[in-house]
């Protein structure tokens, strides 16, 4: 069986392999295992491997690297009341690794020893594997993985970047020259008036009376 998989359900293309059997010892021999054996009394010999054979296509794959599964749910040894090991309720499981391609597949040979402690006490013994063990297992395709469509990526919007409004040069205002306010010429008639408001000719009259009245004064000092 397929470890990890439901028995009769399809395994993956690697993993490993789960072989079990019973070890056939006859009964009152010496070489009966000890009734104080433990899994840690239990290994396999360097030559140790499984052929399993693809049914479908008759390709034959050769497995190597197997150990003893220590787990007491596969591995486990049972006395009767002569300490002879009672086959029905006797395990001795083999975990091996394998990479196959998918198929129908079955063990059709095993090789090597499993070595134990016998009833002798110190004395090691070695149990064959069978040659007739039987385990079938399906290998099934991997299941592809769906490649998930690439999600568009919405392409960005070009954020408008705004022209600046060119900033108007002022025009150089142009230095006004003034126009020269023309001088106006006095008008002979558009003199003020002084005084009482006399006319110029009565300044005039008045002026040459008087000179006529001071040349008249000079005039008797000298007499």
């Amino acid at each position: 069986m397929i470890v990890g998989v439901e028995p009769g359900q399809p395994g993956p293309t690697s993993g490993q392999l789960r072989i079990g059997f019973t070890p056939l010892v006859s009964k009152g021999a010496s070489t009966q295992p000890s009734r104080n054996i433990t899994i840690n009394d239990l290994s396999l010999t360097d030559d140790t491997s499984f052929t399993v054979t693809n049914t479908d296509t008759g390709d034959t794959t050769v497995l190597t690297g197997a150990v003893i599964d220590t787990d007491p749910t596969f591995t486990y040894v049972n006395f009767d009341e002569n300490d002879d090991i009672l086959p029905d309720s006797t395990r001795v499981s083999i975990l091996i690794s394998y990479t196959l391609e998918p198929g129908n597949y079955e063990v059709t040979d095993a090789t090597g020893y499993v070595n134990y402690l016998s009833r002798e006490g110190a004395t090691r013994d070695k149990i064959r594997l069978s040659n007739n063990v039987s385990n079938t297992f399906t290998i099934a395709a991997p299941e592809l993985t769906p490649t998930p469509e690439p999600t568009a990526t919405p392409t960005a919007e070009p954020t408008a970047t705004p022209t600046a409004e060119p900033t108007a040069t002022p025009t150089a205002a142009p230095t006004a020259v003034p126009t020269a306010v023309p001088t106006a010429t006095p008008s002979p008639t558009n003199h003020p008036k002084t005084g009482d408001d006399f006319a110029p000719a009565l300044w005039l009259t008045l002026c040459a009376g008087s000179l006529a009245a001071l040349a008249l004064l000079l005039k008797k000092r000298h007499i």
